[in-house]
């Protein structure tokens, strides 16, 4: 169960999401024959995820990604392009791709299970942050949710529900935080809006 972790921090939002990531995941690790790359800062770009897929031996199990994003690409390092909806991967390959970035579950995503993924994951609108940093670990919870029960895993099922368990608990933090906005709660109710996986679209693959 081979893992690629993507995530650019190059600028203040994709540093601090970075940061909350990397504290929601912290319990993923190598072993059992399980190898996990992680491609951060200046390593995101689209040579090293390239390269990647021919360092290990077996395909991905999941990658998952964090960066900036449009309907047709996903960025990493300094906004490079990193996936396009005009180019196929090998990496693709009976991979489940999850991208925490706006707008990736348009046609880019429907791209990515055409040219060989398993599955995809993303969002069909912007992706919002937390006002403060200190609330971001709620506005990742759910996404690391996902990552968590793919890495264990568990069929598009169950991760849809534990995503939804996250969302509402990360909801209900915000809602008991009094550094949180009403505007907090709206983008966080946004984000879960904007979720598309396999459970609600057969378009976008199935595990």
């Amino acid at each position: 169960m081979n893992f690629l972790i993507i995530e650019a921090n190059h600028d203040s939002a994709t540093k601090a999401v970075h940061i909350a990531r990397r504290t929601a995941l912290r319990n993923l690790s190598n072993g059992n024959g399980n190898a996990i790359i992680e491609l951060f800062g200046y390593n995101a770009t689209e040579s090293n995820v390239d390269q990647s897929w021919h360092e290990i031996f077996g395909n991905f199990r999941l990658i998952t990604g964090m960066g900036h994003g449009s309907a047709s690409e996903f960025t990493g390092h300094n906004d490079l392009p990193i996936f396009t909806t005009t180019k196929s991967k090998n990496v693709y390959k009976d991979a489940i791709v999850h991208l925490f970035s706006c707008n990736c579950g348009n046609s880019l995503g429907f791209s990515i299970k055409a040219n060989g993924a398993k599955a995809f994951i993303g969002y069909t609108d912007f992706v919002g942050i937390a006002s403060i940093d200190a609330l971001n670990e709620h506005f990742v919870a759910e996404a690391a949710a996902i990552d968590i029960a793919i890495y264990q895993g568990q069929p598009s099922g169950v991760v849809k529900s534990r995503a939804d368990t996250a969302y509402a608990q990360a909801r209900a933090n915000l809602e008991a935080s009094p550094n949180a906005t009403p505007s907090d709660l709206a983008t966080l109710e946004s984000n879960h809006a904007a979720l598309v996986g396999p459970w609600n679209n057969g378009s976008l693959g199935s595990f």
